[in-house]
């Protein structure tokens, strides 16, 4: 009795174990496909992800060669802005800013203090300047100034002809107002046209906004001409022009000797767009000098 129990126990348990057995197959079935398909999708993952590496590898190869081209450009136009700077230190040399709080002239009529309408290149914290230096050379205009005021164009009683300059010259050297002692009297307003040829001129542009040219004319006194250090030091036989550029009229002539006082002249140059003064002579060390030229009105 006691072996057909144990028997029929045996039997059971046989059963059991083979009811067991294939849901456990199946399972592990089931897990082997469903980390096939996590692998299958995590691979698809890391295939994008390599795409996507791909992508922003050459993404960033492609910035970094455009950083590099426009560092190249941020290095170049600091260079350039360098040199412009250079170039506009250069320029502004001798520049005078004109505030608003300065009264200016212009030809003898005093302008508004405040030059609302007055054109302007240059505005610092909301105050417009004007360069009167570039102002007076565009316009050709003698500029003159002091601490409280600037002077541009012309004054009633006229101007000298050294705050024009010169424009085109053939002469070795042009000074402008050095001291020279003439008939007497200490003069600090003259030109000197020093030259080292048979013939030298220098042109001055009037554009026919004067009426009246006056000076003095003479030979440059040897102990100036000295200690100057000029070309000319040799005055016989000299002959000093004025002439109108435009025409070639000759408007003054005369021959200047050391031994003479200064020759006056006085012109009407009213229409005379270019005035050109000329030394000439069979020598070819020759200094004049202009005392007192005025333009006037």
């Amino acid at each position: 009795m006691r072996n057909k129990m144990t028997l029929t126990a045996l039997v059971a348990l046989i059963g059991m174990t083979a009811f067991v057995h294939p849901i456990e197959a199946s399972s592990s079935k089931d897990q082997i496909n469903k980390l096939k398909k996590e692998k299958a999708a995590l691979q698809k993952q890391v295939n994008s992800l390599k795409k996507q590496k791909t992508s922003l590898y050459s993404s960033h190869n492609s910035l970094k060669s455009k950083y590099s081209k426009l560092e190249k450009n941020h290095q170049s136009l600091l260079k350039e802005n360098k040199l412009l700077k250079g170039k506009v230190t250069k320029l502004s040399q001798g520049y005078q800013l004109l505030e608003t709080n300065k009264q200016l002239t212009w030809n003898g009529n005093v302008v508004d203090k405040k030059y609302k309408s007055t054109p302007s290149l240059l505005v610092l914290k909301n105050t417009p300047y004007i360069p009167l230096d570039l102002a007076a050379k565009l316009n050709n205009l003698p500029l003159q100034s002091s601490s409280k005021s600037f002077g541009l164009g012309i004054p009633k009683n006229g101007v000298s002809l050294s705050k024009l300059k010169h424009e085109k010259s053939t002469f070795s050297n042009i000074l402008y107002n050095r001291t020279i002692e003439a008939k007497g009297k200490t003069v600090v307003s003259n030109i000197i046209f020093d030259s080292f040829s048979m013939e030298s001129s220098a042109l001055y542009y009037l554009n026919e906004r004067f009426t009246t040219f006056e000076a003095d004319v003479m030979v440059t006194p040897i102990p100036y001409a000295e200690q100057l250090k000029l070309e000319g030091d040799n005055g016989t036989g000299m002959i000093f022009k004025v002439i109108d550029a435009k025409t070639n009229k000759v408007l003054a002539e005369h021959e200047l000797n050391y031994v003479e006082d200064p020759i006056h002249i006085k012109l009407n140059v009213s229409k005379v767009n270019g005035i050109k003064f000329m030394v000439e002579g069979i020598d070819n060390q020759k200094s004049a000098t202009l005392l007192n030229p005025i333009l006037s009105k």
